[in-house]
């Protein structure tokens, strides 16, 4: 859900904090902004905006993940009274993510889920789940999520108003509102703009298409 509806890559959902997000409430219309750290154009720590069901998301994570916190923090200690610097250092590094995990072949190790095992292993398994033999990749979520963006301001402005909040016609207002927000994405979804605008306007110069009603 996170993937789908933010247009986040992999890392950067995996990256996500409990309680990583905050909202501000505008003419009786309240807004979600998500934080995490994007490592792909070393932008760091930014936000993305997001739907409630985005929260929710992250709300939900952080309870599954509670108990592998809880653990992490034991392991954290014991790592504190052996002197392990290196595993003090990387655990501290994971504290609090909502994406945590275990490696069962290094003794039930706390670690952070990678995209990898996400890619390789859990969309897959998704798939496999709901009958589908779809080669799915964490990155067609980014793509729907353009898609639907595109076609939304296209369609139904109010729609994309209520469900992605800030978003503009012209596509800039948002990344103007907020300089941490994503950059690429913004192109990504300008390009996916042009290419439904231009499935349209071919569709205009078909012989059959009505031009008036």
């Amino acid at each position: 859900w996170l993937l789908l509806t933010t247009g986040m890559r992999i890392h950067e959902v995996l990256g996500i904090k409990r309680g990583a997000y905050r909202t501000e409430t505008k003419d009786d219309i309240t807004y979600y902004y998500i934080e995490t750290v994007s490592e792909k154009t070393h932008t760091g720590l930014a936000e993305w905006i997001a739907p409630e069901m985005a929260k929710r998301a992250i709300d939900i994570l952080g309870r599954l993940s509670a108990p592998l916190q809880e653990q992490l923090e034991r392991d954290l200690k014991k790592a504190h009274a052996s002197d392990d610097h290196a595993e003090v250092h990387r655990l501290e590094e994971i504290s609090d993510h909502v994406c945590l995990s275990k490696v069962l072949h290094k003794g039930n190790q706390i670690t952070l889920l990678s995209g990898k095992t996400t890619t390789d292993d859990r969309l897959p398994n998704l798939c496999k789940q709901v009958g589908s033999d779809w080669n799915l990749s964490a990155h067609q979520f980014r793509r729907t999520f353009a898609n639907y963006a595109v076609h939304s301001e296209l369609g139904d402005l109010r729609a994309l108003k209520d469900h992605f909040k800030h978003w503009s016609i012209t596509m800039t207002a948002l990344y103007a509102f907020n300089d941490d927000l994503d950059a690429e994405l913004f192109e990504e979804l300008l390009r996916e703009k042009y290419l439904v605008e231009e499935e349209i306007k071919q569709d205009w110069f078909e012989l059959d298409t009505p031009i008036t009603g």
